[in-house]
């Protein structure tokens, strides 16, 4: 016998009833959830009031709540990564919360501590030209943007990156700590490039920095044996003059310049200048086939002339200046006795050249003060300063030389008389004559 299965009857009233709260409780569920989100928006919980928001979907303006919770939350996301030191991530959400972030404050400090850090994570890695463009970001100013850039500046050294020094320094000038390291910089390519001249100059703006005495010293002699080669024993000896005698085999190069100089000076016909370098060598001292002896006794032919070498003492001076009409004349007088410095009125310096044909030339400036023009009023009467510059060729120790038409200088080996006389005819019965003697002696 089979059991009987009972089925329910339920009447349609009863199922039209339950349809209707199905219904109702669908359709007040987005209204739930945008009265929550506002809650929780108010209530800074941005994240919930986000979740609510989307679960209100297009009901009243959630959409548009949505939008400003979400940037919102972006803004504390950005403080919670600032604060972990996050900075990248903290840009992230910054840029999301544009709106919220005014004048864009936010983002820019967290853009300038990412930066920072980037650099500095660059340094650490030995990454220094990148470390160097953070520091350096045109942006922003880092306190310790000097002091970093130092810090690339040694690593690129120590890699030998001397061009990356030159361009990550290059704005720094010769006042700054910075310049050492580009001068350094500069130095060692042109070291490596041969060009010694530019290294001697940059070494030495690097100053004590690394091994820049030692690399100064390593151009100035290869400059200095340069110029050597090169016969500028002039410019050799002022190179080799900067480094220490001991150093490698300056001082032997030193007294070789000398002496190549005073053969130089020797052939222009300077016999004073060769002298006073030849007398510091033994007579037997030879180089480049020169022999000292044969030298001093080529200028010994002109021991004579080294008589009028001096710059010579006034010791005796008188100026006069006088109106002569008819027979009468007067006259104004500074003498011998009235002059306390007789040097502050007139100096003489001579020397002598020895030509190419054997001749002498006498050479050296005479100085001397007179008076040119006569008055009545003795304090309008003023010194005049005459400047005469020698070059006479003589042919013997003692003669005369006309300065010019008023002027004539006697000279000997033991004296020079210096003597000017000027007249000016003013009317027919009226001139005036203005004279000056100075006598000189070693």
């Amino acid at each position: 016998m089979k059991k009987q299965v009972l089925i329910p009857i339920i009447s349609g009233s009863v199922l039209l009833v339950a349809a209707g709260v199905i219904i109702g409780i669908v359709a007040t569920r987005p209204m739930v959830h945008y009265d929550k989100g506002v809650e929780f928006y108010n209530s800074n919980q941005y994240a919930q009031a986000i979740t609510e928001f989307e679960a209100a979907g297009d009901y009243k303006n959630a959409a548009e709540l949505l939008a400003i919770a979400t940037k919102q939350q972006a803004m504390v996301d950005g403080d919670q990564a600032m604060q972990a030191g996050d900075y990248a991530l903290a840009c992230e959400k910054y840029v999301l919360a544009a709106d919220f972030d005014v004048g864009g404050t936010k983002l820019f400090e967290a853009t300038k501590n990412n930066v920072y850090k980037t650099g500095q994570d660059h340094l650490a890695a030995g990454e220094y030209k990148e470390a160097a463009q953070c520091f350096s970001d045109p942006r922003f100013e880092f306190d310790d943007k000097g002091e970093n850039l130092i810090t690339c500046a040694e690593g690129m050294l120590d890699n030998e990156d001397y061009s990356g020094v030159q361009d990550i320094l290059a704005d720094y000038g010769p006042n700054s700590v910075q310049y050492s390291y580009l001068a350094y910089a500069k130095a060692m390519d042109a070291y490596n490039s041969g060009d010694n001249s530019t290294a001697q100059t940059m070494f030495e703006k690097a100053g004590f920095l690394r091994d820049s005495k030692d690399m100064l010293n390593k151009t100035t002699y290869s400059l200095a044996v340069e110029d050597f080669d090169d016969e500028k024993y002039l410019d050799a000896l002022d190179n080799f003059s900067k480094l220490s005698l001991d150093y490698e085999d300056t001082k032997d190069y030193v007294s070789k310049c000398k002496f190549m100089n005073a053969d130089y000076l020797l052939s222009i016909g300077d016999y004073v200048g060769a002298k006073e370098i030849f007398k510091n060598y033994d007579d037997d001292y030879e180089y480049n086939g020169i022999l000292t002896s044969d030298r001093m006794a080529e200028i010994d032919k002109y021991s004579d002339y080294f008589t009028l070498i001096d710059t010579w003492k006034c010791n005796y001076g008188n100026i006069d200046a006088r109106q002569v009409t008819g027979g009468s004349w007067t006259a104004w007088t500074l003498s011998n006795d009235k002059m306390d410095n007789k040097g502050n009125y007139a100096k003489a310096d001579l020397t002598f050249m020895v030509l190419s044909d054997g001749s002498v030339s006498l050479k050296g400036t005479i100085k001397f003060s007179c008076l040119t023009e006569y008055s009545y009023i003795k304090s309008l009467l003023e010194l005049d300063e005459k400047t005469y510059t020698l070059n006479e060729t003589i042919t013997s120790t003692s003669g005369t030389i006309n300065l010019d038409d008023n002027t004539t200088l006697k000279y000997s080996k033991d004296s020079l008389t210096l003597k000017f006389s000027k007249t000016d005819q003013i009317t027919a019965y009226t001139k005036e004559v203005c004279s000056a003697e100075y006598r000189f002696e070693h």
